[in-house]
């Protein structure tokens, strides 16, 4: 079914007029007309359904019908990662939004390829938060994940305490295993994970995260590119949550 972002300032009396670029998106590009069902979704976790009850040039009007049941998520998952090449940052963010992740750290560290002056880095959040808009759109998901600003891994790893549990997947030491991590903290609601650039962290930075709290992490014995160990990761983390952990 067609499904688009609104914000819930829109809501008039049931009835909810879509913003140009989605109105033009299901005039020109889907061909809906009147009568036709839609999903809506505010983007902080409410969800509709409704019925097209009104067109008018470049404009869509939806009546609600029904509000969407809402998903309960088991783990609040935030993903700090160390900026890599735009590409392969793209793809991060938009499959962990299909991940469940709730906020996206980008991290400047020791070895990462990015280098931008800060209106740069500006237009880049812009254009991952519509990323991660437009995966929310195609997964289902209500609540679209934040995307902070940049930050170096000094002042972010101030925030550590912030969560029940920070992990660090690294080849720069031996860390844990998943599953004894976990089952040592089993009452485990809020995790952190943090993604190095290609060439890991270094050993400064790897120092800096353990002191301020965060576990090394052991995904096996091959070397992973960044994109790879965070989804990885974060898809381990739903499976254990929705699977194993349960209760």
């Amino acid at each position: 079914m067609p499904r688009f972002h609104i914000e819930a300032s829109q809501i008039d009396n049931g009835t909810v007029r879509l913003n140009p670029k989605e109105s033009r998106h299901a005039l020109s590009v889907l061909r809906l007309n009147i009568g036709d069902t839609v999903d809506l979704f505010d983007g902080q976790g409410r969800g509709f359904s409704g019925v097209i009850s009104r067109l008018e040039k470049g404009s869509v009007e939806v009546m609600i019908t029904q509000n969407s049941k809402t998903v309960q998520e088991r783990i609040h998952l935030t993903l700090g990662i160390s900026v890599i090449k735009p590409e392969a940052m793209d793809l991060v963010v938009q499959k962990a939004c299909e991940l469940g992740v709730h906020s996206i750290q980008p991290l400047i560290t020791e070895r990462c390829v990015v280098k931008l002056p800060y209106g740069r880095w500006l237009s880049k959040i812009e254009r991952w938060k519509k990323i991660a808009l437009e995966s929310c759109k195609q997964c289902g998901r209500t609540k679209t994940p934040e995307v902070w600003a940049a930050s170096g891994l000094k002042i972010f790893s101030k925030e550590f305490g912030a969560y029940d549990l920070v992990l660090l997947p690294t080849l720069a030491k031996k860390g844990e295993g998943l599953y004894d991590i976990l089952f040592s903290k089993p009452a485990v609601r809020k995790v952190l994970v943090l993604i190095g650039p290609e060439g890991d962290f270094t050993e400064n930075e790897v120092g800096l995260m353990e002191s301020a709290g965060a576990r090394a992490l052991d995904l096996g014995p091959w070397v992973l590119r960044s994109e790879t160990a965070a989804l990885y990761s974060l898809s381990v983390l739903q499976f254990m949550f929705r699977e194993v952990l349960r209760g």
